[in-house]
């Protein structure tokens, strides 16, 4: 069976997408950033166990994904 999420967060998307590329002489993130970038990993891993999740902001989305994973 195929499992398929919708996560409707842009900061979500913009984390992934930095993730894939690799800028040159850019400063490093401040730590609100590497937080989202960190549960926007989380989340992924979660997502490719079969979790699903719905949000409008990461917040919510990530407080439904941590309620699951309990």
């Amino acid at each position: 069976m195929e499992h398929h999420a919708v996560v409707r967060s842009s900061c979500f998307v913009s984390a992934n997408r930095d993730t894939k590329r690799k800028k040159k002489g850019r400063k490093k993130m401040g730590a609100f950033e590497d937080q989202v970038k960190m549960r926007a990993i989380e989340l992924k891993h979660l997502l490719k166990k079969g979790v699903k999740v719905v949000g409008k902001s990461c917040k919510k989305g990530w407080s439904k994904v941590k309620n699951l994973r309990r």
